[in-house]
């Protein structure tokens, strides 16, 4: 008798942990994930589907938490971004007891883009060989990098940045890079390399669509100015330089030289005894540029050596979308960024407004130097590099990533509650409209008081006159009369 009753017990508490068991089981909140398993942009939606016999807290995706409304039971779709390749989602849903139910899907994001590739090389050169300045990037990794058949990488990069010599036979020679991401999206670039007898190298004649090669050497002295005509097309704002034979201790500036002025605002400046493929941007159109060959003299005083100018016909102003001397839209990581702040954007109010949360959450304001009042000379890339900056280098900044997305962009200068200031001006949707992120940036939030409006903005005085128009983006200038 005692004995079965001992069995008896044992079976109670058998079935008491069992029912128990199965109670808590379904306390648990269900949970199912539906997404797609391939993609072909960098981000996707997922949808999570929860219910249970407690109310729903919270859902976690990939550790970011969303809150929940208190229900039972819920249907929340969430976009999540992601890498190239294979990506591992985990879905999380909590009730008010803190019971929870944990899910992974996985989704592959197969890159269709091909990679970005930029090849600056010489277009005449005298020797057996020439060097191809190559960058390359790409979301997906660039797993090879070919010139001319030969790989350059060891391992899949993000980006790559290299300079590559070739060897050339006499005559003309054609180079192919070629660059292949991870996915085997491919971007080809071909290019034409003369090699020249170097006992007989001439100034060349400029002609449209051509490189501008030059001779030091055989250039004649200041006063004298050696003179020439381009005559472009739209289209053709761009040069390329190649120049030889600069002495030790020359600096050259390329610059413009407004009709009645007597200053040459330069646009881009070189300390090397030889310029290989360098462009040349005539971005205020028509008119007179220059490049001018000095020597540092006294102060800021400098001797002119030589001097080219180039008389340019048939195009108009592009500044707004040129790269100039601080605004250097055709830097790469500025490129990269218009890229992946505007990809997927069609209109260009939502574009500017990605590039002025971007420029405002990537520089902190610069107090020191404010109230120093020695503000260092940066370009848009070095305020990006340094994450530091005044007014300028906000304007800069926005200016440089806007041009780099194909949006038209000015830097205005004037004042700012009634102290030098820049800000900018952009073109869109058919009308100029003022931006200054400086003071929308309030260190803990973005306002939007002075984002795309008419101009005049409160409390800027811009400065309306021709010179501020050239001094706006010029590295400096030198008076210069002929």
């Amino acid at each position: 008798m005692r004995r079965k009753l001992g069995l008896l017990v044992l079976l109670v508490f058998f079935l008491i942990t069992v029912f128990s068991t199965v109670s808590l089981a379904a306390d648990i909140p269900t949970l199912t994930v539906v997404a797609p398993k391939v993609v072909y942009s960098p981000s996707a939606t997922i949808t999570a589907k929860a219910s249970g016999q407690n109310p729903l807290k919270y859902l976690t995706v990939n550790k970011n938490n969303y809150a929940l409304p208190g229900t039972k039971s819920i249907v929340k779709s969430v976009k999540v971004n992601l890498k190239a390749g294979s990506n591992t989602i985990t879905v999380k849903v909590v009730d008010h007891k803190g019971k929870y139910t944990l899910r992974q899907v996985y989704i592959v994001y197969r890159d269709k883009t091909p990679p970005a590739v930029m090849v600056t090389a010489p277009s005449v050169v005298t020797n057996s060989t020439a060097d191809l300045k190559i960058t390359a990037w790409d979301i997906s990794r660039v797993a090879k990098l070919e010139v001319n058949g030969r790989n350059l990488l060891a391992a899949p990069v993000w980006y790559y940045q290299t300079i590559a010599k070739v060897n050339l036979n006499p005559g003309e020679n054609t180079v192919t890079v070629k660059a292949v991401d991870i996915f085997g999206n491919t971007t080809v670039k071909s290019l034409k390399i003369i090699r020249r007898d170097s006992s007989n190298t001439p100034v060349e004649e400029i002609k449209p669509g051509s490189v501008l090669s030059f001779d030091y050497r055989k250039l004649s002295e200041y006063p004298e100015v050696n003179t020439y005509t381009l005559n472009l097309k739209p289209g053709e704002e761009i040069g390329t330089l190649e120049m030889s034979g600069i002495p030790a201790g020359i600096s050259t500036d390329f610059g413009y030289k407004p009709a009645g002025s007597g200053k040459i605002y330069a646009i881009k400046e070189f300390n090397s005894s030889n310029i290989n493929g360098e462009k040349l941007y005539f971005r205020y159109g028509s008119g007179s540029y220059y490049l001018l060959f000095y020597k540092q003299s006294w102060g800021s005083s400098v001797y002119i050596e030589k001097v080219v100018k180039i008389n340019v016909t048939g195009i108009t102003d592009k500044s707004s979308l040129l790269p100039s001397g601080f605004v250097d839209s055709d830097n790469p990581t500025i490129r990269q960024i218009a890229y992946d702040l505007t990809t997927g954007l069609t209109d260009d109010a939502a574009k500017v407004k990605a590039i002025h949360d971007y420029v405002a959450r990537a520089l902190t304001y610069d107090w020191t130097s404010y109230r120093l009042g020695v503000v260092p000379q940066k370009t848009a890339s070095e305020a990006l590099a340094s994450g530091t900056g005044v007014c300028q280098d906000y304007s800069r900044l926005f200016a440089a990533i806007a041009r780099a997305a194909g949006i038209p962009t000015k830097i205005v200068i004037g004042t700012g509650d009634g102290e030098p200031h820049a800000w900018n001006r952009v073109y869109v949707n058919g009308k100029w409209l003022d931006v200054d992120v400086t003071w929308d940036d309030q260190e803990t939030r973005i306002i939007y008081d002075y984002y795309l409006k008419e101009a005049p903005l409160p409390d800027h005085v811009e400065d309306t006159s021709a010179q501020a128009y050239y001094e706006a983006e010029m590295l400096h200038s030198i008076t210069f009369e002929e």
